[in-house]
């Protein structure tokens, strides 16, 4: 009896140290992507921007869904509720217009390759392989898209530099407005009100956050 109450407890200080982790990685899970974070509200409402992940990712979806599917889809209910689910997803991802056709055809791709794996039962009863295989995945996801938007950002200020693009900027009773342009097609004096060759005008509140962009 004292064995099992031991173990009783080794394991819910186990589930409260991951509901503990589960808190404290959300905000930095939220800092990754594009909509950013306030991490010093209420002190300040500064937001900060990993600009590393959309708001919505289908290939996070693929990685981090593959193992809980695999390992969660013993009964019929369960394999009914995830089988919707990925057809609801698969209509979402399939039929946006922002979506490029590879994309497209990658996440199909993945759907049945989880598929396929499920009614194999090869990862059957394998629930603590398949969760360290998905977080691996994820983290080694989340570095190539990290290097890729450190990447981006060099080579667009490289860009920049090169094509002797100027940013010039003007304050108004509710924000900033911003021009971007390129010195090889605009007069550097012009500041015309709609987007043209060589030229991008951008609306920002108080907050810089943007607001129009023509």
């Amino acid at each position: 009896m004292t064995c099992r109450n031991e173990q009783v407890n080794r394991d819910g200080f186990l589930l409260f140290g991951i509901c503990c982790l589960a808190v404290w990685s959300h905000p930095f899970l939220d800092w990754l992507n594009t909509y950013g974070i306030r991490l010093l509200m209420p002190f300040s409402d500064q937001w900060f921007y990993g600009d590393v992940l959309f708001i919505i990712d289908p290939w996070m979806w693929l990685i981090l869904a593959s193992g809980v599917v695999l390992a969660r889809s013993s009964s019929r209910p369960s394999q009914l509720a995830w089988g919707l689910l990925g057809l609801v997803a698969t209509i979402l991802v399939t039929s946006s217009e922002r979506v490029p056709p590879a994309a497209s055809w990658f996440w199909v791709a993945g759907i049945a390759g989880i598929l396929g794996l499920r009614f194999s039962n090869r990862f059957r009863n394998r629930s603590r392989t398949l969760s360290r295989l998905s977080l691996a995945l994820s983290g080694l996801y989340l570095v190539l898209m990290i290097s890729g938007s450190h990447l981006t950002s060099v080579h667009l200020s490289t860009y920049f530099e090169e094509q002797e693009v100027k940013i010039e900027s003007e304050r108004t009773q509710n924000g900033w407005i911003v021009w971007l342009k390129d010195l090889r097609y605009v007069d550097p004096g012009h500041r015309g009100n709609h987007q043209g060759i060589g030229q991008v005008v951008v609306e920002l509140d108080r907050e810089l956050n943007p607001v129009r962009v023509r």
